[in-house]
């Protein structure tokens, strides 16, 4: 008796929904984004055309540099104690030091 009363007051509680009924709406609902939330278009067909437009974008060159590799592991030992980007430091130095006024 106790338990058909309770069913009687789930049905009448439109609150109250069964668990499929609910998980189907959370289904839908999620379609429902999914369908909306396509994503942007893509810009660029490949990699190397979004960093060759970043480049141009920020005025950047980039260029090699050949050192020798006792010099390069206390370049990376430096870098990892400052934690910069090797292109950070490489700039600073080039500004203080190489380019500055005298």
């Amino acid at each position: 008796m106790k338990n058909l009363q309770q069913f009687r007051l789930r049905r009448q509680n439109p609150y109250r929904t069964s668990f499929a009924f609910r998980y189907n709406q959370r289904c839908d609902r999620q379609e429902k984004i999914m369908a909306r939330s396509v994503g942007r278009q893509k810009i660029y067909a490949s990699t190397a055309e979004r960093v060759a437009a970043y480049r141009k974008r920020k005025k950047l060159k980039s260029f090699t540099v050949e050192i020798p590799a006792e010099l390069y592991e206390q370049f990376e030992e430096y870098l990892k104690f400052k934690d910069t980007s090797k292109s950070a430091v490489v700039a600073r130095l080039l500004k203080t030091q190489l380019l500055r006024k005298r």
